[in-house]
């Protein structure tokens, strides 16, 4: 908004391992209005200027906040000064992407085997599961959300149609990610 005294923030955009996140909303409100918006570049970074809108004065306390579909929101509050630049308002965020498993059920001789179901578990819980179609495809998702931390062991496991008990593989969740 030109005209209007403007406080800066700038920082980066982390998740866990240490990459910057891309896309991400950065966003200044005081609870009511807000008063700025930016999306973080390629490497997590982002510069977004905070007008003085709503009654704002210096050292009024604000929030800055991030938000994006791939990742759990954060924030946290900042002081707004007209004409400051408050540098390091960096953010370590979770990812919340889906790792997702896909396969095919073959039997012995190396034929697809269909209605077979199956089931991906970590810590004793299942986190997804599915049943193979005609072909013997399948595919299951999971995520942070379901209770998953990064480099957790998830066993996906295929059992009916006269498998054989302990027909299994153990993948390392990590967000983001497909394996087959």
């Amino acid at each position: 908004v030109q005209g209007l005294p403007a406080a800066t923030f700038e920082g980066t955009v982390t998740d866990k391992t240490g990459s910057g996140v891309d896309a991400v909303t950065v966003s200044v409100d005081d609870g009511s209005t807000q008063l700025g918006e930016t999306t973080t570049a390629a490497d997590g970074t982002y510069s977004v200027e905070a007008f003085q809108r709503g009654g704002i004065t210096d050292d009024t306390d604000v929030t800055l906040s991030v938000s994006a579909a791939n990742i759990a929101d954060n924030s946290t509050t900042v002081t707004w000064v007209a004409g400051n630049t408050e540098t390091g308002v960096d953010f370590s965020v979770q990812r919340v992407d889906p790792h997702t498993v896909s396969g095919n059920v073959t039997d012995e001789n190396g034929d697809t085997v269909d209605n077979v179901d199956i089931e991906a578990t970590s810590g004793g819980s299942t986190v997804a599961t599915d049943t193979t179609g005609n072909n013997g495809d399948y595919s299951v998702s999971f995520s942070v959300a379901d209770g998953l931390s990064n480099d957790d062991t998830v066993t996906i496991a295929a059992s009916g149609n006269n498998l054989d008990s302990g027909d299994s593989q153990d993948v390392t969740f990590s967000p983001g990610t497909t394996s087959t």
